[in-house]
C-alpha cells in the first residue's frame, strides 16, 4: 500500500518546524530529515495501526478492541469476598480473577464493585473503608488503584458490546482486589460481602 502523499504542514523540507532556514544541508542532515519525514508518514497513516490485527479484522470499520466482533466471546467475571468478619485489615483480598487464554486478546470495558450488608452498617461511598483495585499480571492498573465509590447494580450487571476500555493480551492475569481498612473492619456489617466484576469481550489474535 503506498504511503500518503501529504503530511502535516509542520513537516517541511527544513525539518520538523519551519524556521525559515536557507542554508544547504550536509549529507547527514539530509538523511536525518528524510528519516523524520518517513516516520511522519507512518505515524499519521491510520492504516498502520491495524497491520498487527488478524487479517479478518483489518476490513472492519471499527477495530475489534472498540466494538465486539461477531466471533468474539463475552467476558463476565464475577466474584465476592467476605464476610467482613473473616477479613484481615489492610490486605488485598482477591474478589475475582481471570487468565486470558493463549491466542486471544480482549477488552475490559465495564467494571462493578459494591458492598452488600445484611443487617448491620453499610458502606458510605468515599469513606475509604473499602478500596477496590484492578491488577494485570500483579501490576495495579492505572486509574483503577483506589476505587472508593460503589459502581453498578447487580440487577443491571452485564457486559457491553461496544466502547473500548482496558486492552488485555493473551496470558494476562486479571485480578480484582478489595482492601478493607481497620476502621472498616470495626464499623461495617460483620456479615457484609464485598462484590466485584469486570466485563468485556475477547477475540482471536491469530
Amino acid at each position: 500500500m503506498p504511503l500518503p502523499t501529504t503530511i502535516p504542514s509542520q513537516y517541511n523540507q527544513c525539518g520538523l518546524v519551519d524556521t525559515g532556514c536557507t542554508q544547504p544541508d550536509n549529507a547527514m542532515t539530509q538523511c536525518l530529515k528524510a528519516e523524520t519525514r518517513l516516520w511522519a508518514n507512518i505515524v499519521f497513516n491510520p492504516i498502520f495501526a491495524t497491520l498487527k490485527l488478524p487479517a479478518r479484522y483489518r476490513t472492519l470499520l471499527v477495530p475489534p478492541f472498540d466494538a465486539q466482533p461477531v466471533d468474539a466471546t463475552r467476558l463476565n467475571i464475577q466474584g465476592s469476598v467476605g464476610p467482613v468478619s473473616t477479613l484481615t485489615a489492610n490486605r488485598y483480598n482477591t474478589i475475582a480473577q481471570y487468565l486470558v487464554p493463549s491466542g486471544y486478546d480482549g477488552v475490559i470495558n465495564s467494571t462493578f464493585n459494591k458492598f452488600v450488608s445484611q443487617t448491620g452498617p453499610g458502606l458510605q461511598d468515599g469513606s475509604g473503608m473499602v478500596q477496590w483495585v484492578i491488577a494485570i499480571n500483579n501490576y495495579l492498573q492505572i486509574n483503577y488503584t483506589h476505587i472508593t465509590m460503589q459502581m453498578g447494580e447487580t440487577a443491571t450487571l452485564g457486559p457491553m458490546p461496544y466502547g473500548g476500555g482496558i486492552r488485555v493480551k493473551a496470558n494476562d492475569l486479571l485480578t480484582m482486589y478489595a482492601l478493607v481498612t481497620a476502621a472498616g473492619i470495626a464499623y461495617l456489617d460483620p456479615a457484609g460481602l464485598i462484590l466485584g466484576a469486570f466485563q468485556g469481550w475477547q477475540y482471536s489474535s491469530r
